[in-house]
């Protein structure tokens, strides 16, 4: 549930398929679903979440043509 939860939140701070700006600011280290899988999983404390959200940033455009080749409908036929 950590997981869906961090994906959502970093969707919805790229502006990924809501079809809206949702102006916000995200503390991936105080988030509660952070806390917890670095609880489970204790060597994800000593990543640096900062070169994360950049690498993210990096490679957005890649991210968006994964995401719209996988979820953007096909169109049927010849309009």
């Amino acid at each position: 549930m950590a997981l869906v939860h961090l994906s959502d939140l970093l969707c919805r701070l790229l502006d990924l398929g809501y079809g809206y700006y949702e102006a916000m600011g995200v503390d991936l280290a105080g988030d509660h679903a952070w806390s917890a899988l670095v609880q489970h999983y204790p060597e994800l404390g000593k990543m640096d979440l900062a070169r994360l959200t950049m690498d993210i940033d990096g490679a957005m455009e890649e991210i968006t043509a994964v995401v719209d080749a996988v979820f953007k409908p096909q169109r049927v036929g010849t309009p």
